[in-house]
Order: C-alpha cells, then structure tokens, then sequence
C-alpha cells in the first residue's frame, strides 16, 4: 500500500435492529481487513492493547477494523443483552458492512469471551475468513459451569447463580458487569470448541499460563486436537496479556501469523 489509511469512526445496525459502533482503519485500494473483537465487559479499545494492536497492523500495510459488540462502549443495547448468539449476530453484520465498504477477505481476533462468536461465524464463511486468530479466548465454559479458576469461583459459585434467580442477573468482574440468566443457560449447552474442530481454517492460539479466567490447558488441548492449529504460550502472562511485555510477544506473534496468512 502506498497510502496512509485513514481512521473513521462508523455506525450500522444489526439484522435485528441494534446500532454498533466501530473504528475503521482503511485505505483506498485494500479487499483485505482484520477485525478485532474484544471480550465481555470490554470495548473495542481492549483497554488500549487493540488501539496498540491496531497502529502495529496499520504500520505493517493492514486495514484493521475494531468494534464494541451490542451492551459495551458506543453500540446500543445493555450488558443484559449480550447471548453468544447474539454476538455472532453483531460480527455477521460487521462483516456485511465490511463487505459492503469493499473488503473480501478477513483474518479475524477474538479476544476472550468472542472466540466462540468468531468460531459459530467463520464455520459458515471459510471463503472468506482466511485464518482465525484467538487471544486466550473461551471456548470451553466448563469452567464457569463448575467453577475451577479463581476468577469463576468468585463470580459463578454456587451462591452467586442462587442470587442470580432473585435479581435476574449475574454480576461479574470488578465493574460488575450485569449479565443475563439468558447468557448463563447459553453457557451450559453451548460447545464452541466442537465447531472450532470442523474449521478447515489455520488458527493460532495465543495463551499465557497464569491465566485466573480462562484455563490455558483448553488452548493446549484444542490445538492439539487440530490439524490447521498453533499454539504460542505466554510463560507467566495473565488474562488479556495487559503487561506491557507480554502484549508485545503477543502481538509480534499476531502480526507474523496475519502476514503469513491473510495474503
């Protein structure tokens, strides 16, 4: 590219009428993107590692697209709001947009809680999707169906989901972000890893071995068990790779697999 991209903010709705918000990074000659999905209780900035991430891609010739899903940042709706299926609405309509604006072929991040969105969507556009790229994202939720992790103990034991039927909601996370008993019962008989199992797509997995939220072993079983799959271990990194440290070997890691892939 011989341009510099430019940054605009955009907004569009969702097939079921939600308004979302996102930032596009583009130029005026590219058909390739990558999107960034952050996690639950987040927004499209990740705190700052997607803006981070997003001037890294930019710098290496990517046009980057990062969003905040329906109940977070600037898109419309509540954190009641939030199902997984309802997340994999708001890609699909992020990914039409996308489509619409020119773009053809997309290398998609998903941080955390949007691995399974990202996964429930590329498993219908492996045309398009080229790789598939998770940052220690949830695909198993046994662990928050019987809590293992400190962080799921604190949030999904036995007496929070007993409340939970009182007040009609889970609160989770320091900023107790409000979710519903919807996207609790979606959590028990959703299985995103067996769907992640019949991509054909290459996915790199990126997980530290402290991670308190989402287990690490989950990354390392499931990448085994794929044909297509690599997984690069963070030693020592926490959830959401915030360290300044551990959010540079990861994103070195993410830039080297996106210029080997989304071509």
């Amino acid at each position: 590219m011989t341009e510099t991209p430019e940054e605009s903010k955009v907004f569009f709705k969702t097939a079921d009428g939600i308004k979302l918000c996102g930032i596009l990074n583009h130029s005026s000659n590219s058909e390739k993107i990558v999107v960034l999905c952050h996690g639950l209780g987040y927004d499209k900035n990740e705190k700052v590692n997607f803006i981070k991430l997003a001037k890294k891609l930019v710098e290496d010739g990517f046009d980057v697209f990062r969003f905040d899903f329906r109940g977070h940042g600037e898109s419309g709706g509540t954190s009641l709001d939030v199902t997984i299926e309802k997340e994999t609405t708001d890609l699909t309509s992020v990914i039409s947009f996308l489509k619409k604006v020119g773009y053809r072929k997309f290398a998609i991040l998903a941080e955390s809680f949007s691995g399974a969105p990202a996964i429930f969507y590329s498993i219908h556009h492996q045309d398009s999707v080229t790789t598939l790229i998770l940052w220690n994202s949830l695909i198993n939720y046994h662990n928050f169906v019987k809590p293992e992790l400190p962080w799921a103990k604190k949030y999904f034991n036995e007496k929070a989901i007993k409340n939970s039927h009182k007040k009609g909601y889970l609160e989770i996370g320091s900023g107790k972000f409000k979710i519903s008993l919807e996207l609790y019962q979606e959590m028990k008989r959703t299985k995103p890893w067996k769907t992640l199992l019949k991509l054909k797509i290459p996915i790199l997995f990126i997980h530290g071995t402290k991670d308190s939220i989402v287990s690490y072993e989950d990354s390392k079983k499931y990448s085994e068990m794929h044909k297509s799959a690599t997984l690069e271990t963070i030693e020592g990194a926490e959830h959401g790779f915030h360290e300044r440290h551990y959010f540079e070997f990861a994103s070195k890691i993410t830039l080297n697999w996106i210029e080997l892939w989304l071509k």
